[in-house]
Formats: structure tokens, C-alpha cells, sequence
């Protein structure tokens, strides 16, 4: 058995967890412009050197704040 933490499958994202923006972007199935949209309509981000990072807590917080879809 390893001790090494298991990474949680696509589409999942952590509360407590930090992600790069290339790994949120993975998780969830964004390509550029769903990121720009989402940064654009107050996704919280911080800029490290040339890095951006994003918390789970954040992106979960965000998506829960949108307005429910009329399908």
C-alpha cells in the first residue's frame, strides 16, 4: 500500500485543496474563454510570479453563488 495521496478523479475539486489554473481548467472542462467569462464575473484568483492559483473553497463558493439554469 502507498502512502502517497490518491488525486481525486476530473471533475472534482477540493475545498481545501489550491489549484493552478491549468489544473482548474482540467477539473472542470474549461477552455480559455470559460475561464476569462468566470474571471470576468468574479471567479477570486491570486497571481504568484507568473503563476495563478485558484482555492477550492473559492471556486466552490463561486459556482454555488450562479444563478440556477433554466434548461
Amino acid at each position: 500500500m502507498s502512502d502517497k495521496k490518491q488525486t481525486p478523479p476530473p471533475g472534482v475539486v477540493e475545498a481545501d485543496a489550491v489549484y493552478t489554473k491549468p489544473e482548474l481548467l482540467a477539473r472542470l472542462g474549461w477552455e480559455q474563454g470559460a475561464w476569462r467569462s468566470a474571471a470576468e464575473k468574479g471567479l477570486p484568483y491570486r497571481v504568484i510570479g507568473k503563476r495563478i492559483y485558484v482555492l477550492g473553497r473559492d471556486v466552490l463558493d463561486w459556482l454555488a453563488s450562479r444563478p440556477l439554469a433554466n434548461c
